[in-house]
């Protein structure tokens, strides 16, 4: 995910700025719709996870 950390880099850069609705605007439509467990866990190589059963009585 090196797009979404430039952008936010972008942003966090220029969030004083007068133009960051505008920045904010650019850098948004530029990002790829994807989700964390694919954008972060699937490509990880060091996972570990845990099953939990929940129940309501």
């Amino acid at each position: 995910m090196p797009e979404l950390h430039k952008s936010l880099n972008r942003l966090s850069d220029n969030i004083l700025s007068t133009t960051f609705p505008k920045i904010l605007e650019d850098e948004y439509s530029k990002l790829k719709s994807i989700s964390m467990d694919y954008g972060v866990m699937e490509k990880s190589e060091k996972s570990l996870y845990y099953q939990k059963s929940f129940w309501m009585e």
